[in-house]
């Protein structure tokens, strides 16, 4: 599930914060043993990556299954919402988002350092193994390689940078001005501390 899938109150609702990630993680991986698992859970996306042995479980389904039931909701209510790529598909996949391409801001980076924490959490578990790391790793390098080769980085780099400007352009006099942030995510730290600075 996505920003390009689902609105706020949705993505919200399906989110894993570091706690929750290890334990479902560790869960995925004692049900399905053979199978290596990553959960990136970020404001924008909540991304469950999974590498099975071929003709192994789990299965599209078992997953899209597990994913409901764990967060409460009927495996209906998601139907419309779940997206799911397989094989060079879901790869071509991870290597766009960790490069940006896949975010609200393309070039955005924080998404890199959400993938490393995410890929870090689901080995600490034991649900990351050689598949992930290799996909992983390739990812992460060929991110690297997109933001210093290409001028994908120039410009702003998150939804917190561009709001601080929308809301610059607004204020004739910003530092006379009260503001008022509703939420206490990440993304509304970062616009604050934009505004601050």
């Amino acid at each position: 599930i996505s920003h390009k899938t689902a609105g706020v109150e949705l993505r919200e609702k399906l989110a894993f914060d570091d706690e929750a990630c290890t334990r479902a993680v560790a869960e995925l991986k004692q049900i399905w043993p053979l199978a290596e698992f990553v959960i990136v859970s970020t404001c924008n996306r909540t991304e469950l990556y999974a590498a099975r042995p071929v003709h192994s479980f789990p299965r599209e389904e078992e997953l899209r299954q597990w994913l409901a039931e764990y967060r409460d909701f009927n495996p209906g209510e998601l139907a419309e919402t779940l997206y799911t790529l397989g094989g060079s598909e879901a790869i071509r996949h991870l290597f766009s988002v960790a490069g940006g391409l896949d975010s609200m801001v393309v070039g955005e980076d924080q998404i890199v350092a959400q993938l490393k924490a995410a890929y870090t959490l689901a080995g600490e578990a034991g649900a990351a193994g050689a598949a992930m790391n290799e996909l992983f790793q390739s990812a992460l390098h060929t991110a690297k390689h997109l933001r210093s080769e290409t001028a994908i980085a120039e410009g702003k780099s998150s939804v917190a940078s561009v709001a601080v400007d929308a809301i610059a352009a607004h204020c004739s006099d910003l530092p006379a001005t009260s503001l008022l942030a509703v939420g206490a995510g990440q993304m509304v730290e970062a616009m604050l501390r934009g505004l601050r600075d």
